[in-house]
């Protein structure tokens, strides 16, 4: 789970290596949030593994708890405070 929070993310910096390398997940998820200019779903054409774009923190909860299975892992990354989806999601599950 990847919110795209820093000036560089947020300007599509990246491109496509941050698509490559999001690619060693079995499944992506991403926060589209309102003010980046990066369109993730261009950015992320092509990718080898699932892809799933979000505009809520509350949607991607909600997906996750549908699709995940004792022994999963969920990686959740920002160098900010997300929405507290960490804690959210605990509680959630």
């Amino acid at each position: 789970v990847l919110e795209p929070r820093s000036n560089t993310m947020r300007m599509n910096v990246h491109g496509t290596a941050l698509r490559d390398a999001l690619c060693i997940a079995d499944e992506i998820f991403l926060f589209q949030p309102s003010g980046v200019q990066a369109d993730l779903k261009t950015m992320m054409a092509g990718a080898s593994k699932p892809v799933h774009i979000f505009e809520s923190t509350q949607a991607i909860i909600e997906s996750l708890c549908q699709n995940t299975r004792s022994g999963d892992h969920i990686l959740v990354m920002s160098n900010g405070g997300f929405e507290g989806i960490q804690a959210r999601l605990l509680k959630a599950f």
